[in-house]
């Protein structure tokens, strides 16, 4: 997949303004599908604000671009306003392609695009194991003559070490029927268990995630997380796993259809911590780290006590677009003034925070941004592509600047 980023960023008093801009040849997915348009409204404001909330980060893994991920990822995203990540062992060219007589690396490339697509819709990266898909395997064993039991491990180290997520989840369990799901669930404890450990060199340094989560088998009593399917998300206006299924038949198109929204997702789907070599956390939804916890603050207790309290004033301000545009900027000031060492995890969890904030105030603000590009634009490192960038401000704060800042990179 050739991935083009480039973000424009837009100057307000305070606040740099973003966006992304992807290109692409697929048939399945649309330049506006791919980030033609960053995101406004009163939705992407609450979320937002939810998100400023928070600073935990969760990475879900799964063999294949449509598995079951999505359920979980939208919960974590739009209840709760952790970060989440995604870890996929396989970009599914083993699957049938219900668009064509695309196979292989071809369909490869398709279904890589709507993993993209479809976890953009829910600001999650996607990390790659690249793992072979030759169709359905029966076990572990066999899946890993394929894959390299050692070099998978390896890379999931790699991955785990590289995005340092607070928690590792799957819905894969030791019931699957289908080998690629079972060598996951087989070798994910021993991989975290490396990540976290000094002695293995592989990839960037060590780090310990608070809890790792397989899927509730049906011998599971009672589950460490319930996820309710059927819990009402009012901003978006639909059940759970509504917005999951929606997401499903709307990104992941090349499959097929993927069946009724009941038969894909459980009213309940439940999770269970799984053994570490050092102690976890119970489960996601209690004792989340944070940026405040006193093992990671670099500041003092009042400046702690400061900022949560405006963040707490931020939630409190409710739909007001002045409030939340004052109190971001203030909140913003206070946490960018934080003298936080490069690359520490008080640093992460503050520039998690900081972009959030800096969502609120573009949202606040009422700004967005369209990016349009020749109709079959691919993006091709090394050469000029053209694009139209067009800025629309409704709110109270005109922009007084543009910078564009070229990230870009290639995937």
């Amino acid at each position: 997949m050739l991935r083009a980023l480039r973000r424009s960023r837009c100057a307000l008093p305070a606040c740099l303004l973003s966006v992304l801009a992807v290109t692409s040849t697929a048939l399945t997915q649309s330049w506006q599908d791919l980030a033609g348009r960053s995101r406004s409204g009163i939705v992407e404001l609450r979320q937002a604000v939810l998100d400023a909330s928070s600073d935990a980060l969760v990475l879900l893994v799964a063999s294949h671009p449509d598995d079951r991920y999505l359920l979980p990822a939208v919960d974590l995203r739009f209840v709760r306003g952790a970060r989440v990540a995604v870890m996929l062992a396989s970009r599914g060219g083993g699957a049938q392609n219900s668009l064509g007589s695309e196979t292989g690396d071809a369909l490869e490339r398709i279904r890589t695009l709507e993993a993209e697509a479809g976890c953009m819709q829910f600001d999650a990266p996607v990390y790659y194991l690249d793992r072979p898909d030759r169709g359905f395997r029966r076990t572990a064993a066999e899946t890993f003559g394929e894959w390299g039991r050692a070099e998978t491990r390896d890379r999931i180290v790699q991955v785990v070490r590289e995005v340092r997520p607070d928690f590792v989840v799957t819905t894969h369990n030791a019931e699957e029927t289908h080998g690629h799901d079972l060598a996951v669930v087989e070798l994910l404890p021993e991989a975290i268990a490396a990540a976290g450990d000094e002695n293995v060199k592989t990839g960037a340094p060590p780090h310990r995630v608070r809890g790792l989560f397989f899927g509730s088998a049906t011998t599971s009593l009672r589950p460490a997380v319930v996820v309710q399917g059927d819990q009402f998300e009012p901003n978006r206006g639909a059940v759970l796993r509504r917005i999951a299924h929606d997401l499903l038949a709307r990104c992941h198109v090349s499959p097929g259809w993927p069946g009724s929204m009941e038969s894909v997702f459980a009213a309940e789907t439940g999770f269970d911590p799984v053994p570490l070599p050092w102690p976890t956390l119970p489960d996601w939804t209690n004792g989340i780290p944070s940026l405040f916890d006193h093992e990671i603050w670099p500041g003092t207790d009042p400046e702690a006590n400061a900022v949560r309290d405006r963040l707490t004033a931020l939630r409190e301000a409710g739909d007001d677009r002045q409030r939340l545009l004052d109190t971001a900027v203030e909140c913003l000031r206070m946490l960018q003034a934080l003298d936080c060492p490069t690359g520490s995890e008080a640093a992460l969890r503050r520039d998690r925070r900081i972009e959030a904030l800096r969502r609120v105030v573009l949202h606040a603000n009422a700004v967005a941004i369209e990016v349009d590009g020749p109709a079959a634009a691919v993006a091709v490192p090394g050469e000029q592509l053209t694009l139209d960038a067009r800025i629309h401000v409704g709110g109270p704060r005109a922009v007084d600047g543009v910078r564009l800042i070229d990230q870009g990179n290639i995937a």
